[in-house]
């Protein structure tokens, strides 16, 4: 297998990869897009990936709150239970 080393063009220092469709300049800090079809499905899965992250953390934050509003509900049935003893 043959290993190629890639150069940036603009300061002509060794590129990193980063995907399968980025390479970065760590001197310089030029970042390159490799532009063919499998690049195109890594940066199309990336998008996706990240939307679905997203949306998860968004449900998960939506379901927290959700039960911190039920548990203050059932604080609140507590206290008026334990008042209307009281005042028996």
């Amino acid at each position: 297998m043959k290993l190629n080393e890639f150069k940036c063009p603009k300061c002509g220092s060794t590129l990193k990869v980063e995907s399968i469709s980025t390479l970065f300049c760590m001197y310089c800090g030029a970042k390159l897009y490799i532009d063919d079809d499998a690049s195109k499905l890594d940066r199309t899965l990336q998008v996706v990936t990240s939307a679905m992250n997203k949306a998860n953390e968004e449900v998960k934050e939506a379901r927290l709150e959700k039960e911190r509003i039920e548990l203050e509900k059932i604080k609140e049935n507590n206290k008026e239970k334990i008042s209307e003893k009281n005042i028996l």
